[in-house]
């Protein structure tokens, strides 16, 4: 684990890195994002309760000698994100009523991906980021509930604590053309780091007239296209480990954990739209627990995500 005691130090990081990525003045295909999770469209609060993501990317010019393809392209992607993770019971102080603890992640992500050919892609990218009260995410929650839901003040008690995370991300991403209207897409994936290490497989069946990976991470696969899409599927993860339930492999200063589940999965069902320089995707995860004490078996959320090309 990287420790730092000066905080600022992690914010000159965030601001500078992210203001690197959003201020490159590159001629061709580049877009903003904003992706919201929660799971207040299904009347619930818990577990993996929100989580923003603002998102800027471009695709790298090539050199004047190579074809116009889009063989071997290259797209460079930023993301800003925070997650918020809360137990069932939202107000309680007594540990024992917990089954699941309170933890914030904010995060800056570098990502490229690499096409092989226009059905194949590899990617890779790295993420910085903290827990704990640096992540904003007591203040995030409680003023919305306060102000906008009207809801009582969410207790925090023995949240995970503040910490420097370093993550390693690598994915590989198939797209299987079976009908002219009808793909099968696969998306490989891996972490290793100090905030979670996992590996795992998301795949689906994705139905439209676009040629897109838009529903794998990639936005601007849809550019230019315009109708409506949809997506249904699966994602399947071993987690190895998952600081947010279980803490520090190095340390034990958390003051409430839980061993943490194994084996996830989810069901994901979504729909695109995309009219010319915006696209709008919605996207349903239904997932198994993440540790065996949850109250509740399963837990639904809904993705939106707005893009705009530019």
């Amino acid at each position: 684990m990287i420790l730092f005691n000066d905080m600022a130090i992690l914010k000159k990081i965030f601001f500078y890195t992210f203001l690197l990525g959003c201020l490159q003045f590159i001629s061709g295909q580049k877009y903003v994002r904003l992706s919201v999770d929660n799971d207040l469209y299904f009347l619930t609060d818990r577990y993996y309760s929100s989580g923003i993501f603002l998102s800027y990317g471009y695709k790298k010019i090539k050199q004047v000698d190579e074809l116009d393809s889009l063989d071997n392209s290259t797209y460079v992607h930023w993301h800003l994100g925070q997650e918020v993770y809360t137990p069932a019971r939202l107000q309680t102080k007594d540990l024992s009523k917990l089954d699941y603890p309170f933890g914030g992640w904010l995060f800056i992500e570098r990502e490229v991906h690499k096409y092989l050919n226009k059905n194949t892609a590899y990617a890779w990218g790295i993420q910085i980021g903290t827990t704990g009260d640096e992540s904003l995410a007591p203040w995030m929650q409680n003023f919305y509930h306060l102000n906008f839901l009207k809801l009582p003040r969410v207790t925090w008690e023995a949240a995970m604590p503040q910490e420097i995370h370093l993550n390693i991300n690598v994915n590989m991403k198939k797209k299987f053309i079976l009908e002219e209207k009808f793909y099968f897409l696969s998306d490989f994936f891996s972490s290793l780091g100090t905030q979670k290490t996992t590996i795992g497989a998301q795949f689906g069946f994705f139905m439209g007239k676009t040629n897109r990976f838009s529903f794998m991470g990639n936005p601007l696969k849809s550019k230019g296209d315009n109708g409506l899409s949809f997506y249904i599927g699966s994602r399947q993860e071993y987690r190895f480990h998952d600081y947010m339930i279980s803490g520090s492999l190095f340390n034990d200063s958390a003051n409430f954990t839980l061993p943490s589940r194994k084996y996830r999965s989810s069901f994901q069902f979504g729909a695109s739209l995309n009219k010319d320089k915006w696209e709008i995707l919605a996207m349903i995860s239904n997932t198994s627990r993440d540790n065996e004490n949850q109250l509740f078996f399963r837990h639904t959320y809904l993705n939106i995500s707005i893009s705009k090309y530019l």
